[in-house]
This record gives C-alpha cells, structure tokens and sequence, in this order.
C-alpha cells in the first residue's frame, strides 16, 4: 500500500509457490525474497514501486535475504547455513548479481524469522542460534547501568 497518493494496495509478486523473508532495499526501490520458483528457495529482487523484472540473486539456493545498509549488497544464507554476500549493481530498471562471497556459517533457523540482522556499518551481524543445551541459561538484563558507575 503505497502511504502517498492514492493510497491503493497493488500486487508487487504473485506466484503458485511460497514466498517469504521480504526486504525492501533502503532506497526504497527494490524487494528482495526468497522464492520457492524452481523447487528450492532462491533469492530475487524485484521492483517495489511498480515495474517490471525479476531478477535472481542467488546461483545455489537462498534464503533470508537482508539488504546492506548502503544497498550494494545482499545477505543471505545458503542451503549449507552459511551467510553470503551477493553484490548487486542498480542499471537502469534493473539490478545486476556480481560476486557471491561467502561470510561464515551460522545456525540453522528454528522458525520463519531471520537468523541474522547487520548492523548499521554492515561490519558486524547479529547471529541468532539455536542453544543445545536442554536447561536455558538465565539471562541477566542490567537496566540503568550508567547510575552505578563511580562520580
């Protein structure tokens, strides 16, 4: 639903597939996603405020796709649970895949959230995982921390 304007919701991706893990680039142009196209989750991009094109980002399966904050490229995480970085060039309409590098391996996801999250500076991700140890360890939040620092 486009907040300007007319205000009228409009179908970005229609498909007989699953689809998930939506992510809107942060120029606001672009929707990457995982897609289940071929039979096994690969990542595309699309246009997000009309258009047409769709573009495939991932060579070998993908899922869990999170843009980069600058928007170069596109994280996500392989059929091996490893993250990678897809770069993608903006031509015109469309967006080019380059290089595919992989990052490091992470822990499968338990549920249909994220299992990752990049920071503002892209230099270092949040990594959720899944714990093996049958008793949870407790967590300890220290709110207000700043007021038992020495004067």
């Amino acid at each position: 639903i486009p907040r300007t304007g007319d205000q009228k919701p409009y179908t970005l991706v229609s498909a007989d597939y699953d689809l998930s893990h939506p992510s809107i680039s942060p120029d606001s142009k672009w929707l990457a996603f995982s897609s289940m196209e071929t039979g096994h989750s690969e990542i595309y991009v699309v246009p997000l405020g009309g258009g047409v094109g769709k573009w495939q980002i991932s060579a070998n399966g993908g899922e869990q796709p999170i843009w980069s904050p600058v928007g170069n490229e596109i994280f996500f995480v392989s059929p091996e649970n490893k993250l990678m970085a897809a770069q993608v060039t903006e031509t015109g309409n469309s967006v080019v895949a380059g290089k595919i590098e992989t990052l490091f391996p992470v822990s499968p996801s338990s549920n249909s959230l994220n299992a990752y999250d990049v920071t503002p500076d892209a230099k270092k991700f949040l990594i959720t995982s899944i714990s093996t140890n049958r008793k949870p360890e407790p967590l300890t939040v220290v709110a207000n921390w700043t007021a038992l620092l020495p004067k």
